[in-house]
């Protein structure tokens, strides 16, 4: 068996593997990236290419396992991401034009503003369940709307502070998070609507917040905001494993979040993210 070393990355082990004879590639605690033009000899001069060979090792955890590409995820992986996906939240917002923040955001029943705000509440009580690990629900803090049908939250930007003082809320809760992840104890496990999970899961939630919300707070006002494929494939691999990913895209993430429609898929009206890590995040995993 011969495997190309530049084709993998990661925390992973060999392990013996009956359906196809020989040792396969499994990640233990990592992710295994295989370039998708990459072949796996199993001798007698027959070649697997990574969905081929995923498929012809079921036996190894006895769940249904499918290729994806994937680079390594780790909590300074997607803090560096929120790092990335805040400064340019905060470029897009001073760009937009006063007028446009009492407007609708997206296909939100929230305004550009109660989006933002929304934002800045998801990163600072995502640290603030970091912070206080042992405490078996969500934080109990008070909060409040500020009409009928905005979001129930805690953070909220005074208005009269204009952009500036919203973009000033977003950094400091960002800048909060970020450190209370990077120093959180690998042992932690707090609760989430979606399941309980450690750092790297809170950070890896925070991305995708950062991402879906941003492409809510900017669709229609000519403000750009595409982040990297990278990126969303990132998120795509740990938190989405419902999700087949042919193409690793900003699109397939919105899609995945319900944002819109691909060709050949409608928009998803019902959907959520799978906080609890399965053994490798390079597979999806599904009960069989």
């Amino acid at each position: 068996m011969s495997l190309n070393a530049s084709s993998v990355s990661a925390t992973m082990a060999l392990m013996t593997c009956s359906s196809c004879g020989g040792n396969s590639v499994v990640a233990l605690g990592g992710v295994v990236v295989m370039d998708r033009s990459s072949n796996l000899d199993i001798g007698r001069g027959q070649y697997l290419g990574p969905k081929s060979l995923v498929r012809n090792c079921l036996d190894i955890v006895g769940v249904r396992r499918q290729y994806r590409t994937a680079v390594t995820d780790s909590v300074t992986s997607f803090t560096n991401d929120v790092r990335i996906l805040v400064r340019d939240l905060l470029d897009g917002i001073y760009e937009l034009p006063p007028s446009s923040w009492d407007e609708m955001a997206g296909i939100l029943a929230w305004s550009r503003w109660e989006t933002a705000e929304h934002l800045a509440d998801d990163l600072l009580t995502y640290g603030a369940r970091l912070a206080a690990p042992g405490y078996p629900h969500d934080i109990p803090f008070a909060t409040s709307q500020r009409r009928a049908g905005a979001p129930d939250e805690l953070v909220h930007a005074g208005r009269d502070s204009g952009p500036e003082g919203l973009a000033a809320v977003i950094e400091a809760a960002a800048n909060l998070f970020v450190a209370v992840a990077e120093a959180a104890s690998p042992d932690i496990n707090p609760a989430h609507v979606f399941g309980r999970t450690g750092a790297e899961g809170f950070a890896a939630m925070s991305v995708v917040e950062l991402i879906v919300h941003g492409h809510d707070l900017f669709a229609g006002t000519g403000v750009d905001w595409a982040p990297a494929d990278a990126t969303c494939g990132r998120v795509l691999a740990r938190l989405f494993p419902d999700v087949d990913v042919e193409n690793v895209e900003f699109d397939t993430l919105l899609w995945a979040t319900g944002r819109l429609e691909l060709p050949g898929r409608e928009r998803r009206t019902d959907w959520r993210w799978y906080n609890q890590r399965s053994d490798g995040p390079v597979v999806d995993l599904y009960t069989t």
